[in-house]
């Protein structure tokens, strides 16, 4: 670089989004730039910074749409695919006590085993569309698989639904928080809801909060019961400036079910 003498920066792209810049020298000892000439290189600067603005805005407009594509396919996958699985086999389960020949029964049960499996193998796809590309551990691998290790307890598979907002940041110490709570509340609704569906959701809103919300469509909570489980739910919450909301899920029904929101602040 000692060979060059005058010489003009130019910046790529607009104030405050510079992408990079343009620099033309001259040898050592040449005159200075003739203002013609640097207005001919800083309108060619600002071209290709302009230039360069698009193509990023095109690269990430084609992110975009394929994390769009990739949702779309995962939610049509959990909402259609899964929950039919999941009918079918309560179905199949329904017609145990009809059937008198073992071996049928014995080939049903199998089926239904099937069915569990292939759901487990769909869930762990959503996630593969779901997930970004990052090196910092996710949350919905921890979020799947306590699911999964609360299904045997439960009896059944949850319905599972993790939002968007998931990719972002999120501290340690909350994400810690909320599995702990999210396997509470799943352990509560297995003991005590008496219930044949549990429904999960778990998103990071725009808000700044991270929701956890488990529903059942249980016997409620009743008011006599024990809840130390609920005050450890809640104190978890509080201690990270968050709160525990608890209600019924359908007050109405014959059984009015719980829905139990775990809201605290994402860090």
């Amino acid at each position: 670089m000692s060979q060059i003498g005058p010489a003009i920066v130019f910046p790529l792209g607009a104030p405050g989004n510079v992408r990079g810049v343009l620099t033309v020298g001259r040898r050592h000892g040449a005159a200075p730039f003739p203002p013609a000439q640097a207005d001919v290189v800083a309108s060619f600067a600002a071209q290709a910074g302009i230039a360069l603005e698009l193509a990023a805005s095109r690269t990430e407009a084609q992110r975009l749409s394929l994390y769009e594509d990739r949702d779309r396919i995962a939610r049509d996958l959990h909402d259609l695919v899964i929950q039919r699985l999941y009918a079918t086999g309560m179905s199949l389960e329904g017609t145990m006590p009809m059937i008198t020949r073992p071996e049928v029964a014995s080939r049903i049960s199998n089926a239904v085993d099937a069915m569990d499996e292939t759901i487990k193998e769909i869930r762990a796809t959503i996630f593969d569309l779901q997930a970004r590309d990052t090196d910092r551990p996710d949350l919905r691998t921890d979020i799947v698989n306590v699911v999964e290790d609360m299904t045997p307890l439960l009896g059944f598979a949850p319905s599972l639904r993790l939002g968007a907002g998931l990719g972002g940041e999120i501290k340690p110490e909350v994400a810690e928080q909320a599995l702990a709570a999210l396997r509470e509340a799943l352990s509560n609704a297995a003991r005590h809801a008496a219930a044949s569906r549990v429904d999960v959701t778990v998103d990071a809103g725009t808000d700044g909060l991270l929701i956890v919300q488990v529903t059942d469509n249980g016997t409620g909570i009743p008011a006599d019961g024990r809840r130390s489980g609920l005050r450890n739910l809640a104190s978890r919450a509080e201690k990270l400036g968050g709160e525990l909301r608890l209600g019924p899920a359908e007050p109405d029904a014959p059984s009015p079910g719980t829905r139990l929101e775990w809201r605290v602040p994402l860090g």
